[in-house]
């Protein structure tokens, strides 16, 4: 089993140091650094449904715009903190530079999985953030279509998929600054059962989730949240949001979970917060004249 596990939102951490240290025999130590191992600066705009999550004007985590007012991303993501904390950046490509194509959005509401229980490990860390006015839909903002139930087949191990984020590209660079520009990566996905096999997670992974690697690629801290995409019948589908994965952020698979599996959760959230913002925002009734 790998050294500790991350929960990728900055400095969030739930390692279960006692268990990791009681299955290895040494101490363990949690990273501090945020990146997608194994990844290139990515196409500008190439990946229009990236969002960022932020916080005090910092960036903590990732996020994928699925519909024009509505953003997925971890549930660990949203925990400890009011709607009034968050903001989203969607269009974003190079955090230093204001490159005009950026919209930020304050948050309506947010709703995390009833079966996520503040614990990344259950298989239901994901969230919905209902952002207070629509995204305007550019070159570099757009929606992802996100899989639905039964569409992770073993046939996805075939399909190219990737994984976005920023992040620094090594954990030799002794840089705690993240990449200045948007980071994506090949990885492919993995049997479950492989995931889970003593070589790995060892029964760590639920059925709600999806393992993908691919040699030194790696979801790690920071990434959480963000999209994993596959090239499914021409076009990408949203298939993962990045959940958890190892301290060395290499030699593991990174852990995701499976929205197709959640599904009929989505749609009935997203319609319950946009029934919430409609209510509130309703006008008391007067009288005509």
């Amino acid at each position: 089993m790998a050294d500790s596990l991350f929960k990728g939102c900055f400095g969030m951490f739930i390692s279960f140091l006692h268990l990791m240290s009681e299955v290895s025999g040494r101490a363990v130590q949690p990273p501090t650094r945020q990146l997608i191992i194994g990844g290139t600066s990515a196409d500008r705009w190439g990946w229009p449904w990236q969002a960022g999550i932020m916080v005090a004007d910092q960036l903590i985590c990732g996020g994928t715009l699925i519909q024009y007012d509505i953003v997925l991303t971890a549930a660990h993501c949203l925990m400890g903190r009011s709607k009034d904390s968050y903001k989203v950046v969607l269009g974003d490509y190079d955090r230093t530079v204001q490159e005009g194509g950026e919209q930020f959005i304050e948050v309506s509401a947010f709703e995390t999985h009833p079966k996520f229980e503040g614990n990344f490990l259950s298989g239901y860390d994901v969230g919905i953030i209902h952002l207070v006015r629509n995204a305007s839909l550019s070159e570099s903002v757009g929606v992802i279509r996100t899989a639905e139930p039964g569409m992770v087949t073993p046939k996805l191990s075939k399909a190219r998929c990737l994984i976005t984020g920023w992040g620094v590209n090594s954990l030799a660079t002794g840089d705690d600054e993240l990449a200045t520009q948007l980071q994506e990566a090949d990885i492919e996905i993995i049997s479950n059962k492989r995931c889970n096999s003593k070589r790995y997670w060892d029964g760590l992974v639920k059925r709600t989730n999806i393992c993908a690697m691919y040699k030194g690629t790696a979801a790690c801290q920071g990434d959480s949240g963000s999209p994993l995409v596959c090239c499914w019948g021409g076009s990408y589908i949203l298939v993962g949001v990045t959940s958890w994965g190892s301290s060395t952020c290499k030699n593991y698979p990174s852990v995701y979970t499976d929205v197709s599996t959640i599904s009929p959760w989505i749609t009935s959230t997203v319609m319950a917060l946009r029934n919430h913002h409609c209510t509130e925002n309703t006008n008391s009734p007067v009288k005509l004249y």
